[in-house]
C-alpha cells in the first residue's frame, strides 16, 4: 500500500514482536525500510524473527518491569535509535470464568497489558520528549466486555482510554496516538490457548458477516497506514476491523432477519 522504502530513516519499536501479530507488524515495517527493534521475553523468538529480516533486531524485555523498560530506552538513546514509532502489541490473555480467576492470574494479565503499555508509553515520552507515533493493538470487546476474559477486557479498556487521553494531551508535543481493535485473526499462539478444539474458530467464522476471520496482512496494512503521514490527522482514534462481527452480534433484530 505504501511505496517501497517509505519508513527509511524511521526508528520503530514493537513490543511482543517475536511472534504472532507483533512479528507480522515488525516485518511489515522492515520491508518498508524501517529500522525495527522488537521486544519480548523469549530470546529465541526474537532471534528467529530477527533472522527473517536484516533490519530487525531483538531486545529481551518484560514490559511489566520498569527497570528493564528503562534499560532498553537507555540503550536506544545511546545508539540514537529512540523510536519515532512505538507499537504496543505485547499482551497476555486466557479464558476463565471470572469467579475462578486467581489473584496471580488476573494480576499478570492486567500488569502485562495495561501497566506494560503505560510503562512503554510514559517512559518513552520522557526519553523522546515528543514527535512520536504511538500505536496500540487493542480489542473489540474492550468497549463491550466479554465473558471469560475479564482481566483482558478491563486492561484493554484502560488502553483505549489512554489512547484518547494522550491524543488530546500530547498532540502539542508532536505525538499522535491511535489504536486498532481487530476481531479474530488467526495466530498460532492465541488460538492454541483459546481454541484448543477448533470449536471457537468455527463459531467465529459462522457468525461473521463476511464468513471468515481476519488475516495478518490486513492488520499490517492498516498499521502501516496509521503510522504514516497519510494518517497525520488521525489522533486519539481507535479503528475497529472485524468484518462487521460486532455489528452482527449486537443488533437486536439480526437473528430474526436470518430466520425469515
Amino acid at each position: 500500500m505504501l511505496r517501497n522504502g517509505y519508513f527509511l530513516g524511521k526508528n520503530i519499536l514493537v513490543t511482543g514482536g517475536g511472534s504472532g501479530l507483533g512479528q507480522a507488524i515488525a516485518i511489515g515495517f522492515s520491508r518498508l525500510g524501517g529500522d525495527v527493534v522488537i521486544c519480548g521475553r523469549d530470546k529465541s523468538k526474537l532471534d528467529e524473527t530477527s533472522k527473517m529480516e536484516y533490519k530487525i533486531r531483538g531486545e529481551v524485555l518484560d514490559v511489566k518491569n520498569i527497570d528493564e523498560v528503562r534499560n532498553v530506552y537507555d540503550k536506544l538513546k545511546k545508539e540514537n535509535k529512540l523510536p519515532d514509532i512505538l507499537v504496543n502489541n505485547a499482551a497476555a490473555n486466557f479464558m476463565c470464568p471470572s469467579e475462578k480467576l486467581t489473584y496471580n492470574g488476573y494480576r499478570s494479565i492486567i500488569e502485562t497489558n495495561l501497566l506494560g503499555t503505560l510503562n512503554m508509553v510514559l517512559e518513552g515520552i520522557k526519553y523522546k520528549g515528543g514527535d512520536m507515533v504511538i500505536g496500540n493493538i487493542t480489542t473489540t470487546y474492550a468497549e463491550t466486555g466479554s465473558k471469560g476474559v475479564l482481566p483482558s477486557a478491563v486492561s484493554k479498556a484502560g488502553i483505549n482510554s489512554m489512547i484518547r487521553t494522550l491524543g488530546a494531551e500530547w498532540g502539542n508535543k508532536g505525538v499522535r496516538t491511535w489504536g486498532v481493535a481487530p476481531g479474530a485473526i488467526y495466530t498460532d499462539g492465541a488460538f492454541s490457548r483459546l481454541d484448543k478444539d477448533r470449536q471457537a474458530r468455527e463459531l467465529l467464522v459462522r457468525r461473521n458477516p463476511m464468513g471468515r476471520i481476519g488475516r495478518k496482512d490486513e492488520l499490517v496494512d492498516l498499521v502501516m497506514f496509521l503510522s504514516s503521514e497519510y494518517a497525520g490527522w488521525i489522533n486519539g482514534e481507535i479503528v475497529r476491523m472485524d468484518g462487521g462481527e460486532l455489528n452482527e452480534i449486537s443488533g437486536m433484530f439480526n437473528e430474526f432477519i436470518r430466520r425469515v
